[in-house]
């Protein structure tokens, strides 16, 4: 089986861009309800997308984990780049204004 490689972020177009944040934002949604199937339909439908968009940018279960953990890690090194830039890396961070809760964040949900 031949797996069709999606373009690199960068060159997507906007809309296309969007369309590959709404299927992110809803893999973390389904993860956060406990959905771990992560099953096509279920995400287009969640996106609001059509289910050829989420198999254009993530072909495979394993594609779509992979672009999940490429924005959680871009996140910590943007975070961690703009701390090395400050006069004192430590007391940035610590008084970094926090990022808007992710719905995977076990922290952020209630009970």
């Amino acid at each position: 089986m031949t797996v069709k490689v999606p373009p690199p972020v960068e060159s997507l177009r906007a809309d296309a861009k969007r369309n590959r944040s709404r299927v992110l934002d809803a893999a973390r949604t389904a993860l956060a309800d406990g959905d771990d199937s992560l099953a096509a339909n279920a995400l287009a439908k969640r996106a609001s997308v059509g289910v050829g968009t989420v198999y254009g940018h993530f072909p495979t279960r394993q594609t779509l984990l992979e672009g999940l953990a490429e924005e959680a890690l871009g996140s910590l090194i943007d975070d961690a780049t703009a701390a090395a830039q400050h006069e004192e890396p430590r007391r940035r961070l610590a008084h970094a204004p926090p990022r808007r809760a992710r719905p995977h964040d076990r922290r952020s949900r209630p009970g």
